[in-house]
């Protein structure tokens, strides 16, 4: 049985480093309670709650903590690049701000089994950086080299899943320094990708056309940005093979039209009062002005002509 609350000042361990943690921490009958845990590590702030249990015989992890305002690069570093190569401390630069939910298995010896893991990440990553990313490189046909060795980006956020060892992004887009682009998909723990990504055909341009746009000027392509490459990613993150996206372009086209027809339907119920079992339309008509005409005056009929009468007669009244 052991119960802490305490004050520390300064904690490290291997190369993680941390000060002001405080918090409460309780062990018994092999379980434990880590309870509203603050901490400051790696330039930012750190909440933790979680529950450990160890009594079958193997270590089962609950976990919820919040991050704000982490260095992104010595999160990595301090964490020994979770254990990957991919993805490492050298290629990341930025602040993260995120809550985490995490739950998983490791054996008494701390080897991971990697199927029990299961989280989601609710992401922000601003004033970030790309560096010498090996996947992004495979895209040359499309921007210079020099363009995608060094990625800079003000904000991104994303929702991020890991489940049966796989991680997922939904549809996430990074305004950056190299080109603006849409990109989904997954990547397994084995390094296996399936990733999608849209780039607007605005931007391929301008991209080609820099050198000449002094000579001619600027030119806008696509003023709504409605016009898009689509290329799948698949393969290996060491061996990725690039093609032509027929599913993310059905999928956009699927979009396209279905907002197409909510504009057409806007369009019938202003203009020719279509769709009237809507609420909406309904209320708007019944507070119309009613017009009526005008009812017209009537004037005196004029009287007929009178003969005079005599002067004897005046004098008789």
């Amino acid at each position: 049985i052991f119960q802490l609350n305490a004050s520390i000042q300064k904690f490290s361990y291997s190369n993680f480093k941390a000060e002001k943690i405080t918090g409460d921490i309780e062990i018994r009958n092999r379980k434990a309670i880590v309870n509203d845990v603050k901490l400051k590590a790696m330039q930012g702030d750190a909440e933790i709650n979680a529950f450990f249990d160890n009594s079958k015989n193997r270590l089962d992890v609950v976990l919820q903590s919040k991050l704000n305002n982490i260095n992104i690069t010595e999160l990595y570093r301090q964490f020994n690049n979770f254990g990957q190569s991919t993805l490492i401390d050298k290629n990341l630069k930025g602040f993260a701000t995120a809550k985490i939910d995490l739950r998983g298995t490791w054996s008494n010896a701390l080897d991971v089994d990697y199927n029990s893991i299961q989280s989601n990440c609710d992401l922000t990553i601003e004033r970030g950086e790309l560096i010498d990313f090996k996947p992004l490189l495979s895209l040359s046909k499309f921007v210079d080299v020099k363009d995608l060795q060094h990625i800079r980006f003000l904000k991104l956020q994303s929702m991020v899943e890991i489940s049966n060892q796989i991680i997922t992004l939904p549809k996430t887009t990074i305004n950056n320094s190299a080109m603006n682009i849409d990109f989904w998909g997954s990547h397994s723990f084995d390094n296996d990708i399936n990733y999608h990504i849209q780039l607007r055909i605005s931007d391929l341009l301008s991209k080609r056309r820099q050198n000449k746009d002094s000579e001619f000027g600027l030119v806008e392509d696509d003023p709504e940005n409605r016009r898009s490459a689509f290329i799948l990613m698949t393969g290996t993150v060491d061996n990725p093979i690039i093609k032509y996206d027929k599913k993310g372009l059905k999928e956009k086209i699927k979009g396209d039209i279905k907002a197409e027809k909510q504009n057409i339907k806007q369009l019938l119920k202003e203009e020719f009062g279509l769709f009237k079992k809507d609420t909406l339309l309904r209320k708007k008509t019944t507070q119309e002005t009613k017009f009526e005409l005008e009812k017209p005056v009537k004037t005196p009929a004029k009287k007929p002509l009178e003969p005079k009468k005599k002067e004897e007669d005046e004098d008789d009244f």
